[in-house]
């Protein structure tokens, strides 16, 4: 009767050879893997109180200093007391972590009304979306502008 060939000497030192070669494959696929999926993640920068910038919220485009941070949309939703403001983000830059944005209410003389601190957590997935609850009526607020500051 004849022996497996894998457990004959040839056939051992077959697979040890096919075992490293496999390794190194692997080892280059996880180096591939962190230099061109890994690597562009980045931390978010945090809120500076010393140097916040604004923009009226729909005419920010590709926020340069937050990795190309998009806001897209703005929806409303009336409340009892508190009107919530939804703003919606497209993460161009991949960020990912959690971040501080705060929102301005302005009437139509540019005059502040009021303003809203929220946190937002980035993730790399989907679209992410960020709340502020703003006290004015919502007439007020689609009168008024809404800029983002960061």
């Amino acid at each position: 009767m004849k022996r497996p060939f894998f457990t004959t000497p040839k056939g051992q030192r077959l697979a040890l050879h096919l075992s490293n070669l496999l390794s190194i494959v692997l080892l280059a696929a996880l180096a591939i893997q962190m230099n061109l999926v890994e690597s562009p993640r980045k931390q978010v920068p945090q809120l500076q109180s010393d140097s916040l910038q604004s923009c009226a919220v729909l005419d920010c485009g590709k926020i340069k200093d937050l990795a190309g941070l998009e806001p897209i949309s703005v929806n409303f939703t009336e409340g009892k007391y508190i009107n919530t403001v939804r703003v919606e983000f497209v993460n161009h830059g991949r960020l990912e972590g959690e971040r501080d944005f705060r929102l301005e209410l302005r009437d139509e003389n540019g005059e502040f009304l009021e303003a809203a601190s929220s946190r937002m957590l980035l993730e790399l997935n989907g679209r992410t979306q960020i709340e502020f609850g703003i006290t004015h009526p919502q007439d007020v607020i689609n009168r008024g502008t809404l800029l983002l500051r960061y």
